[in-house]
């Protein structure tokens, strides 16, 4: 009897090791290559700040600035917030917060203000 538990259980403990590593490897690469896309495809920019029912972004490198209704907005979003913008047939829309930047930025303001107070 205890023998034919232990047969069974060893396929079953194998199969959840090779899922889970499976699992664990397919994770890293999905993370990679859609970090790897968002820089290709997406555009840059940062919320500079909101007029009326407008947010107004500038985009980085492009030397321009767009105007999105609020509604197209994430809720929650402030000035100073990094964005990776997506433009689909001419109509920029928000993919995702570029969080990395928005720490950069956000630390290069302190230091700038913490020289300033000196």
């Amino acid at each position: 009897m205890l023998m034919g538990i232990k047969r069974t259980i060893f396929p079953v403990i194998m199969l959840t090791v090779c899922i889970t590593f499976f699992i664990l490897i397919f994770t890293e690469m999905h993370e990679k290559s859609t970090s790897q896309g968002i820089r290709k495809n997406y555009i840059s920019g940062v919320i500079d700040r909101f007029e009326e029912n407008h947010a107004v972004i500038i985009l980085d490198g492009l030397n321009k600035q767009i105007s999105l209704p609020k509604q197209r907005v994430p809720v929650g979003m402030k000035e100073n917030i990094w964005l990776y913008i997506v433009n689909q047939n001419g109509e920029y829309k928000i993919a995702c917060i570029n969080y990395k930047k928005t720490k950069q930025e956000w630390m290069k303001t302190q230091l700038l203000m913490e020289k300033l107070r000196e």
